[in-house]
């Protein structure tokens, strides 16, 4: 390409080097290339991988679906609609994870199937999957009939009678994952302690590294006989990699606050409470109760070890039936004295450590009212 220019009253000929048309210099545009073929690739696999999971989670639907109807008058309850269809059971919320939610049965509220799966969509975590295998998860929590106090007090959460669940405390599964649960959760961590032998209980027996598959913590050892009937101890050994745990508790209250937490926020709530002089009454009943507990069971099975049919239909009729178990079991009175006198416990320490804090706090407002930090408002 040329231009011609006047300088001075002469013509001067300029020339411009223009790379050539890319369909004859395709080595030009290589970075170009590789950008779009990168796109190019997330794209695929995120439309292939969104369907693989959306596929997985159908077909496990698909298979269990006639049990779950046979166990609930209503498989679909999406919470919005007024008349809600089961034609619309699955509820997609993310694109790697699904939820089913079941209502109408004798003494239970209802049950909330979560189903996560991998995150097959998302390139980078498939690439590091190699490194990190994943699985496919499917989470059943069941919540019981409860009164309507107890409604309006936990505002729908999962929740059971207190006829219903006897006071006690459990989880077994998989040593990985019901360690992670005893860390994380804190009712496990308050109330259950482990048991060093499993066998006793009808459960798997050590594996090959020498260390038991199966981890059992619990708290009253009279509910752990009653539950490990032969029948359910053979059940969890035919499928003991697809069953990752078995959480059972009257006590729960979600994960473990982080530490010191409650302790700063408090400080900084009174500290903002004389700073500004809000016309705030802070509520002591906030930090001289327990945390809200719930009753529930919660069962977590792992996909990739039960893509059978029949497996998939064995383990749901397991699950009913420690339903239905812990429905009628019923401690001795002596067991059960010790549990309450446990919580009593428990609830006397708690309280004991927030009047302390509460005596901090006024000695924090004292200090701010002596030292003139007040800003009136008028």
């Amino acid at each position: 390409m040329t231009m011609v220019s006047y300088i001075l009253g002469k013509v001067f000929i300029l020339f411009f080097q223009v790379p050539a048309h890319f369909r004859s210099n395709w080595a030009s545009y290589q970075v170009e290339a590789l950008v779009l073929a990168v796109i190019a690739m997330y794209l695929l696999n995120y439309v292939i991988g969104r369907n693989t999971n959306q596929s997985l989670a159908l077909e496990w639907f698909d298979n269990v679906r006639g049990l779950l109807e046979q166990q609930f008058a209503l498989v679909g309850d999406d919470g919005v609609n007024e008349y809600p269809e089961s034609s619309a059971a699955v509820q997609r919320e993310t694109d790697c994870s699904y939820t089913v939610w079941c209502s109408g049965r004798v003494g239970v509220n209802g049950m909330l199937i979560q189903i996560k799966t991998m995150k097959r969509q998302d390139l980078m975590s498939r690439i590091m999957g190699f490194f990190s295998p994943q699985k496919d998860r499917i989470t059943f929590k069941v919540s019981y009939t409860c009164s309507e106090q107890e409604q309006k007090a936990s505002d729908f959460q999962l929740e059971l009678d207190p006829g219903e669940l006897d006071s006690f405390v459990m989880v077994f599964g998989q040593k990985k994952a019901v360690v992670k649960q005893y860390k994380d959760m804190l009712d496990l961590s308050t109330y259950t302690v482990e048991k060093k032998t499993t066998s006793q209980f009808g459960l798997p027996p050590r594996c090959n590294l020498g260390l038991f598959s199966f981890a059992l913590y619990t708290e009253q050892v009279e509910a752990t006989y009653a539950i490990f009937e032969p029948g359910v101890s053979a059940i969890l050994r035919k499928y003991e990699k697809a069953v990752e745990y078995v959480h059972i508790s009257d006590q729960y209250s979600g994960p473990k606050p982080p530490e010191y937490v409650a302790f700063y926020l408090f400080f900084f709530i009174f500290f903002l409470h004389n700073l500004l002089e809000l016309n705030y009454r802070f509520r002591g009943e906030t930090y001289t109760r327990l945390p809200e507990v719930v009753r529930l069971v919660q069962f977590s099975l792992n996909l990739d070890e039960c893509r059978d049919k029949d497996a998939q239909a064995e383990l749901l009729q397991l699950m009913f039936y420690i339903v239905d178990k812990v429905r009628k079991f019923r401690l001795s009175k002596e067991a059960k004295q010790k549990a309450d006198k446990r919580r009593r416990e428990v609830e006397e320490a708690f309280i004991k450590t927030t009047h302390q804090l509460r005596q901090e706090a006024a000695q924090v407002k004292c200090t701010v009212h002596a030292n003139s930090f007040v800003l009136p408002i008028p």
